[in-house]
């Protein structure tokens, strides 16, 4: 009997983000006189509260999917249903450090790493919209 596995190219799409991440943070960054701190830029917590906004209703959906038998596919969230508060305990700081490398990367010298810097936020609030959609409009699993 086959079970139909709820994945949203976790490991890959990960990954790939992950690799984008650490190059945008491995450039070396000129010294500044003062750092602005992340907590009291509007550009942060907009970028933020886009994300977090797109995963929870990502997390809420995929509930749904599990109540009509699907299971989560992600090895981050681990094999079966996990319930909503996992998923956002797992998922939610991963959202907070993708806002605030990009946030950091947007404080750049370079204007090709500022034009750059919008991208994993909107990569990843676009992945998770996409799948909460796909979870919203599932339809009922069949053994």
């Amino acid at each position: 009997m086959a079970r139909v596995v709820l994945c949203y190219d976790g490991v890959e799409a990960k990954l790939t983000l992950a690799v984008l991440l650490a190059l945008l943070c491995a450039l070396p960054a000129p010294a500044q006189e003062r750092r602005r701190h992340f907590w009291q830029s509007k550009k942060f917590w907009a970028a933020f509260s886009i994300d977090a906004g797109a995963s929870i209703a990502d997390y809420a959906e995929s509930q749904r999917a599990f109540s009509i038998g699907y299971r989560e596919g992600d090895p981050l969230f681990g094999a079966g249903r996990p319930s909503l508060g996992h998923m956002a305990a797992v998922g939610l700081p991963l959202t907070f450090a993708i806002s605030l490398a990009s946030f950091r990367a947007s404080e750049s010298q370079s204007k090709y790493i500022r034009a750059l810097s919008p991208l994993p936020v909107a990569y990843d609030a676009a992945n998770h919209l996409r799948w909460a959609i796909w979870s919203a409009t599932a339809p009922p699993f069949r053994k």
